[in-house]
């Protein structure tokens, strides 16, 4: 073998192990993809009922959303959150806005249900109505607590969840890191494709070319594989072990939490096996082909000597 042919064989080595690392890499970046649409977080959400019980929580506990509502302004902060961050709009709006009719409803009702005060003991305490009054008209005193708030019949009930969800004021640098992502994604393709190029070109026969494609690709197809069964199991050894506290300090152990975030796993390892399979079949149907076509040499033909 000359010295040309090594380094050839050397070259393609390192092409195909490029391609491996190149389209493993692409393929779970693609599949964490789905993260930045809001369709998988509403459909999630939804199916939980995570709505009612996670922006209920933000507001003041006095307040009973209705459902219907609550889903809507619910899914106006995801796709609003998810625009800013994906860089679509420069106005981070997560503003929860209820109208005053369906506000007072939802208060009265609370009210309603709220036990007597004891003797000595006050309605208000702080920002909360603890109990009702013995006697006390419900409708009043939710006029009164209006009042006291600033809310009117014209002017909605509106919480910001901005100072809640960018506490730390970090979103600026999670677009940024987005758009990185973005490119980052683009680019590994790119340079798979590149790979794929230099191994087409570094060796002389279609079956030689065939089977170093191949090959790469039935690689990556393992690793895809490999990825997300120990990404699966990982995340679901994370979230195995709901707690029933439902402290705020316990939020992330919550059974309603860990139904959320498995349900939210599932889709990433999805669709990292769907590209597992896809990339080994491509794979294996060129590898097969490869010995279809018998490789070609080149003898050196002896010049007769005169």
């Amino acid at each position: 073998m000359s010295g040309k042919e090594v380094a050839k064989y050397i070259g393609v080595s390192i092409l195909s192990l490029l391609l491996v690392f190149s389209l493993v890499v692409g393929f779970t970046s693609l599949s964490a993809r789905a993260y930045l649409s809001p369709t998988i977080y509403e459909q999630v959400f939804a199916k939980h009922g995570f709505y009612e019980q996670a922006l209920s929580s933000s507001g003041n506990s006095q307040v009973s959303f209705p459902k219907g509502v609550l889903q809507e302004q619910g899914t106006k902060v995801i796709r609003n959150l998810l625009s800013y961050i994906n860089s679509e709009t420069e106005n981070l709006d997560l503003v929860i806005t209820l109208d005053a009719s369906t506000l007072r409803s939802s208060v009265e009702q609370k009210i309603a249900s709220l036990p007597e005060c004891t003797a000595n003991q006050q309605a208000v305490q702080g920002e909360n109505v603890v109990c009702k009054p013995a006697g006390a008209d419900t409708s009043k005193l939710v006029t009164e607590e209006f009042q006291r708030r600033g809310i009117t019949a014209d002017k909605p009930y509106t919480v910001d969840l901005a100072p809640i969800l960018d506490k730390e004021h970090n979103l600026g640098e999670v677009r940024q890191y987005v758009s990185y992502f973005r490119i980052f994604l683009i680019a590994s393709f790119v340079f798979a494709l590149l790979c794929l190029v230099g191994t087409y070109f570094l060796r002389d026969s279609l079956s030689s070319r065939l089977r170093w494609i191949g090959l790469p690709l039935v690689s990556a197809s393992i690793a895809l594989f490999l990825i997300q069964g120990i990404l699966g199991a990982a995340l679901s050894d994370q979230f195995a072990q709901p707690s029933s506290s439902s402290t705020e300090k316990d939020l992330s152990r919550s059974p309603l939490v860990v139904a959320v975030m498995q349900d939210l796993v599932t889709p990433l390892t999805s669709s990292i096996a769907f590209y597992s399979i896809i990339v080994g079949i491509i794979g294996l149907i060129v590898f097969g082909c490869s010995f279809f076509f018998k490789t070609t040499t080149q003898i050196p033909v002896k010049e007769k000597k005169k």
